[in-house]
């Protein structure tokens, strides 16, 4: 008999083919479908739709997939869809790794002299995605988590983001997000973000006025010279992080921006 522990490559053989062909698992087969499936569709795919393209019931779909994330093979966005995760993308998270080590060093001076927390941010899809967060030594403060997602209509981050893309793809984010109030100053009308981003396009900067979280604030700008989207920014309570330090602070992170840039030079490309 065929053993396909002795013989690992696709023999020439149509009949040694066939004997291989006896041993393939009808489980990994349907897996390798889901991942094809998800590998194809950026924009993530959700349940029904995977349940749907591969012909299998629902409930042995979300087994499969969830397996799969136990694994970090595929993961979840906010929406629930599926999408490939880091594990199958092992050049790009250890990338991602080496930048944010590389770029610690910075971000800790720029943090230790303001005392507030520092983020550093990508634009992935439709989200952004916390690469690095260094809090604030203070009491009260204000962070999100490394991995945490954010959308990108209310934080300062995913404004300075959007800034620099078209706007037809702006708005198809929008309309596929929503934007959801998430306090009472948070900007839900396409047309009056659009507007806003004018602003942020003439002035270089974005502000969070407490539209994702009330009494916060924050300030961000591009991380520019870099072939990935990512942003910088500086959060605290509204009371200590004062509209009048504000033009003091955007210089501080332009010039915090360049230093990163420049440390990136080498690692993104």
């Amino acid at each position: 008999m065929f053993d396909p522990d002795l013989h690992p490559e696709v023999p020439d053989d149509p009949a040694a083919a066939a004997a291989v062909a006896e041993y393939s698992i009808r489980a990994v087969h349907r897996v390798c479908d889901l991942l094809d499936l998800l590998q194809g569709d950026d924009g993530g795919t959700s349940l029904a739709r995977a349940a749907s393209a591969s012909g299998l019931p629902k409930s042995s779909v979300f087994r499969y997939l969830a397996t799969l994330e136990g694994r970090h093979y595929v993961e979840r966005d906010d929406n629930g869809d599926y999408r490939i995760g880091l594990a199958l993308l092992p050049m790009q998270a250890r990338q991602l790794d080496l930048m944010t080590r590389r770029v610690r060093p910075i971000l800790t001076r720029l943090q230790q002299e303001l005392d507030e927390t520092v983020s550093l941010g990508m634009l992935d899809g439709n989200t952004v995605v916390y690469l690095d967060v260094l809090e604030s030594s203070r009491a009260m403060r204000l962070a999100s988590r490394v991995g945490a997602r954010e959308a990108l209509h209310a934080g300062a981050m995913g404004k300075v983001l959007a800034s620099r893309l078209e706007l037809t793809d702006v708005r198809t984010i929008l309309e596929s997000q929503g934007m959801p109030r998430l306090t009472p100053h948070t900007i839900v009308t396409i047309k009056d973000y659009v507007d806003h981003l004018e602003i942020v396009r003439e002035e270089g900067f974005a502000l969070d006025e407490s539209e994702s979280e009330l009494g916060g604030r924050a300030v961000a700008v591009a991380v520019e010279d870099v072939h990935l989207p990512l942003a910088l920014s500086l959060s605290g309570p509204e009371a200590r992080l004062e509209i009048d330090a504000i033009p003091e602070i955007v210089d501080v992170l332009h010039d915090t921006a360049d230093l990163v840039a420049d440390e990136l030079l080498d690692v993104v490309e």
